[in-house]
């Protein structure tokens, strides 16, 4: 994983080594203020050749985690809470699905 500065991980978040992330990210579990059930644990994967941009926040939520697949791209400022598609552009809050990150070939 590469990042530029001060970006914020919780220890649940397992990031692929050849993710990039811009400064100020955040990948969070959602709050809880009940005990948390057993099977319902917030998870977040990045896998490889996800490109995050600067200010965007990943929430888990209580539906077993979220993935953001590989070759995905978030754009800065995007707060997701939900999986995200490998190729897939996502941007916005909350995030929405843009188009597949192939046919951004120029």
């Amino acid at each position: 994983m590469k990042s530029d500065v001060e970006s914020a991980i919780h220890v649940a978040a397992s990031i692929s080594r050849d993710a990039i992330m811009s400064q100020y990210v955040a990948a969070a579990r959602r709050l809880q203020r009940l005990p948390q059930q057993p099977g319902s644990e917030s998870r977040i994967l990045i896998e490889d050749d996800v490109v995050i941009g600067a200010y965007a926040i990943v929430l888990g939520n209580d539906r077993g985690g979220i993935r953001i697949g590989r070759g995905a791209i978030i754009g800065a400022g995007a707060i997701v809470n939900r999986s995200v598609a490998p190729g897939l552009a996502v941007i916005a809050m909350p995030d929405r699905a843009v188009k597949p990150v192939k046919d951004y070939s120029t």
